[in-house]
């Protein structure tokens, strides 16, 4: 090999050292920062599917609807409840409400509230009702959120079915 030649391999290996040294350049120190991916939101859900009798005069929970969750700093929080309500009319007026208690404390400010009138044809009021309750900056820790009920009347054939309780945390 002359000295043309070993000039042309010095030549040749240098090039492919400063090609293996640009490409771990890039790959180490211009690797683009992935974004960050946003945390999928955490959804608990709790149903209870039979006939739930309203008793009279009691604020009670509905069965089988407690969630216990978890959360960071600055979470929000989002419950809903839905269900099938039927009201049965005693008197002159029969009055349920429905609402979460979280963590032992009823959140009212977000309530189903219904009134039925009575009526000559003393028929029962069939409705849907949903509720929904928002907190934006969740205190960090375990919280329980339950569904509570009530009825004004000592005696009702009132009752509320296909319950299901939702909480998303994101």
């Amino acid at each position: 090999m002359g000295s043309s030649g070993k000039g042309l391999g010095t030549f040749a290996l240098l090039l492919a050292i400063g090609a293996l040294g640009l490409g771990v350049y890039q790959i180490i120190l211009l690797a683009p920062s992935s974004p960050e991916i946003p945390e999928v939101p955490k959804i608990y859900v709790a149903q209870c599917d039979y006939t739930v009798w309203l008793d009279e005069n009691i604020i009670d929970y509905i069965p089988q609807l407690n969630i216990t969750y978890n959360t960071k700093a600055e979470d929000s929080v989002l419950f809903e409840f839905s269900c099938q309500l039927v009201l049965d009319i005693v008197d002159t007026t029969t009055r349920i409400e429905i609402y979460f208690e979280i963590d032992g404390t009823p959140a009212t400010s977000s309530k189903i509230y219904k009134v039925g009138y009575f009526s000559d044809n003393l028929q029962p009021i069939y409705d849907s009702a949903i509720m929904r309750h928002h907190i934006s900056n969740s205190t960090v820790g375990s919280h329980t959120v339950q569904v509570l009920t009530y009825i004004d009347d000592d005696w009702s054939a009132s009752y509320v079915r296909y319950n299901v309780l939702t909480v998303t945390v994101y």
